[in-house]
C-alpha cells in the first residue's frame, strides 16, 4: 500500500483497529499486532493489517489509562527493538501508539486506511 501521509509512523486498518479494541474490551490483557514493517525516503513504517507477521503488541494497563509505565516499555522494547506499541483503556474507549526504535520508545504518528 505504501505510506499515505509522509512522517505517519503507523497506517491502521479499520478491521486491525477493530480487533485491537475488541480483545481489550474482551478482557485480554495483551495480543499481538499483525501487519507489516516497510520504509521509504521518510524512513520505517507499519500497516496495521492485522494478518501478516508480528510487528508488535497491545496492551491494557492493569491500572487504566493509554501511557505505558516504566516496565512494559522496558520488556516491549527489549522483545521489539523495532515494533509498535498499542495501550488500549477500554474503559475509556481509547487507545495510544508508541514505536519502538533501537530500543527507545516514542509515541506514533498515526493514518487510517479504508
Amino acid at each position: 500500500m505504501g505510506r499515505l501521509a509522509k512522517g505517519a509512523d503507523v497506517i491502521l486498518c479499520p478491521a486491525a483497529v477493530e480487533a485491537i479494541l475488541c480483545a481489550a474490551e474482551d478482557g485480554s490483557m495483551s495480543e499481538p499486532i499483525l501487519g507489516r514493517a516497510a520504509s521509504d525516503d521518510a524512513g520505517r513504517f507499519y500497516e496495521l493489517t492485522g494478518s501478516g507477521t508480528r510487528v508488535g503488541m497491545s496492551v491494557v494497563m492493569e491500572d487504566g489509562g493509554t501511557e505505558p509505565d516504566e516496565g512494559l516499555v522496558a520488556s516491549f522494547t527489549e522483545s521489539f527493538p523495532y515494533g509498535v506499541l498499542v495501550v488500549v483503556d477500554p474503559y475509556a474507549g481509547e487507545f495510544s501508539l508508541f514505536v519502538s526504535e533501537d530500543g527507545a520508545l516514542r509515541r506514533a504518528s498515526a493514518v487510517m486506511s479504508e
